[in-house]
């Protein structure tokens, strides 16, 4: 009765635009006046308990058992990645071979054609396991994306090195000491340029042939640079020291640009919508 009462009463006040104080005090009082709502009891108060008490016996989450090295080399070697690389130093032989027998340019400046094969081959078919609907597997790895993308390619990175480096050592004489690093420098510049042209094409390219059709045409620059006089006597001629500069800022070019694919990586994925 008394809340029917109270609420008659306040329907029953006069309210204006202008209100005085004494108003404005019946109004206040009206609201201290407005009963509040009864307190849990019975099956609500007992179901309220028994969440509260739930909620503070859940153990802590556990962070995950971190992943071992084998574990980890297991997951960056999936999807038949061995393949790849397998084509790609195919292709590596079959080009050095072509450009030996044909002579198109100086046995000095082969490996800084093919050098690169590998490396190409597997940002290729990284692009192309997009494609095929492997980019959300890829996402559910324990590993960061960009780090599982960044160390297949520093691994096919390291073999097209190692490669090029066995090569270097079975072509030039051991005895010509200066010969052999001129050309292992010359050959190692083109890797990091290309190197950083595929990680920052792969994150800009959202389509697969074209991103294939340009990682294509990089061999094909190199044998059109290498191919010209003044660029070939240039690299026969210029000092070791001013070739280690070049070196170093290939270097800081490659870094700028695995940065530069992490970010990409980031906020959007890898050739999302190729």
């Amino acid at each position: 009765m008394s809340t029917q009462r109270n609420e008659q009463d306040y329907m029953k006040l006069n309210l204006q635009h202008e209100m005085t104080s004494e108003e404005l005090k019946e109004i206040v009082t009206h609201i201290k006046y407005i009963p509040e709502p009864p307190l849990l009891d019975g099956f609500a108060e007992e179901a309220m308990n028994r969440w509260r008490s739930s909620k503070r016996a859940l153990p802590g989450q556990e962070s995950p058992v971190p992943l071992s090295a084998r574990q980890q080399i297991k997951i960056l070697f999936s999807q038949g990645w061995w393949r790849e690389l397998v084509l790609g130093v195919i292709l590596f032989v079959i080009g050095y071979l072509v450009l030996s027998v044909t002579e198109m340019v100086s046995p000095m400046f082969i490996l800084s054609i093919v050098g690169c094969m590998p490396l190409l081959v597997v940002v290729s078919h990284t692009a192309r396991n997009t494609l095929c609907g492997m980019g959300e597997l890829a996402r559910s790895f324990r590993i960061p994306l960009h780090k599982y993308v960044q160390a297949r390619f520093l691994i096919a990175g390291v073999i097209s090195i190692l490669l090029n480096l066995s090569v270097t050592a079975m072509a030039f004489p051991a005895r010509d000491h200066e010969q052999v690093f001129r050309t292992t420098l010359l050959w190692f510049i083109p890797i990091l340029i290309n190197g950083a042209a595929a990680l920052v094409l792969s994150g800009q390219i959202r389509n697969f042939r074209h991103l294939t059709t340009v990682l294509s045409m990089l061999p094909f620059f190199w044998m059109l640079l290498f191919s010209g006089e003044v660029v070939a006597n240039w690299a026969t001629s210029v000092q070791l020291l001013g070739l280690m500069g070049l070196t170093i800022l290939s270097v800081a070019i490659f870094t700028v640009a695995m940065i530069f694919q992490s970010r990409v990586l980031r906020k959007g994925g890898f050739l999302i919508g190729a």
